[in-house]
């Protein structure tokens, strides 16, 4: 016997209805507390999350490359930079130089 039908005219509720975004706030108090506990990999991780629903987040870009860098991933951070769709001159990484006297 074959499966029942609903009634012509009623349709269930899509199981893949679009799903609202993450407030910010919420992402970046994750991401304060991954900074405060200096733990790179979840920097990374929660940078990640925000840059998935908030594309232009400068912020978390920055977030993400210094862990990287921090983590030595210089080939992961040079990619993230390259691959950002973000960058303008206002979003700029400087490199710092060190003397030793």
């Amino acid at each position: 016997m074959p499966p029942k039908q609903g009634a012509p005219g009623k349709q269930k509720p899509s199981s893949t209805a679009v799903s609202e975004k993450t407030p910010i706030e919420e992402l970046y108090a994750a991401l304060d507390g991954s900074v405060r506990a200096n733990d790179l990999k979840l920097i990374v991780k929660n940078s990640e999350r925000i840059l998935t629903e908030y594309l232009d987040d400068s912020d978390a870009l920055l977030c993400k490359v210094v862990a990287l860098i921090q983590e030595d991933k210089l080939d992961d951070a040079l990619l993230a930079i390259k691959s950002a769709k973000i960058l303008n001159e206002s979003l700029n990484f400087y490199k710092v130089t060190m003397s030793c006297s």
